[in-house]
């Protein structure tokens, strides 16, 4: 199983290639990074550049994307397959499931402007490939196009409260209390 933030077996010939197990795994390339919510609108030439610093990864069923409280190195945008992200808190008996991800959504934007960590585990459901974007590729594309700044650093905004929110309904609910729980991480 690949390590979490690191992408699983990588082949730049077109096609499907070989995953785990003789599974044959779809690669991202059947996603254009313009059709993933995070950069859909976005001028031509920073999805360009975007595209040109980013790498294709595949992951098997049940790989680790992201790993609680590791820093991920990488934006995850899914292509193909499903993952299924769970958030960690010493207040909860056990993990709470966020949601399942699919094609056109990323995983692991929450860090990239403030390099906040929260305890998320991305799980693989089944064979999932991705584009795999560097932190720094996505702030450079923000710095270089006012555009792309407003666009990506919005919704990157919007992202992190919708989180907090359902991180804090998540707590209300398991304390039982219909008032405001302050959020402890």
């Amino acid at each position: 199983m690949p390590e979490p933030n690191r992408p699983g077996r990588v082949d730049a010939t077109p096609g499907a290639q070989p995953g785990r197990l003789g599974v044959r795994m779809v690669r991202p390339s059947s996603l254009d990074l313009s059709q993933a919510g995070l950069f859909r609108g976005l001028p031509r030439v920073s999805l360009a550049h975007l595209l040109m610093l980013s790498r294709p990864g595949t992951f098997p069923s049940g790989s680790l994307l992201l790993r609680a409280r590791r820093s991920p190195a990488y934006l995850f945008v899914l292509a193909a397959g499903r993952v299924r992200v769970e958030w960690l808190s010493p207040q909860l008996p056990r993990p709470a499931v966020l949601g399942e991800l699919g094609p056109g959504d990323s995983l692991g934007e929450l860090g990239i402007l403030d390099g906040y960590r929260p305890a998320l585990t991305a799980v693989a459901l089944e064979d999932t490939s991705a584009w795999l974007l560097p932190f720094n590729a996505i702030v450079l594309a923000m710095l270089h196009d006012a555009e792309t700044r407003v666009i990506v650093g919005n919704r990157l905004v919007e992202r992190r409260r919708a989180f907090d929110a359902q991180v804090e309904t998540i707590l209300r609910e398991a304390a039982g209390v219909d008032g405001h729980t302050s959020l402890s991480f």
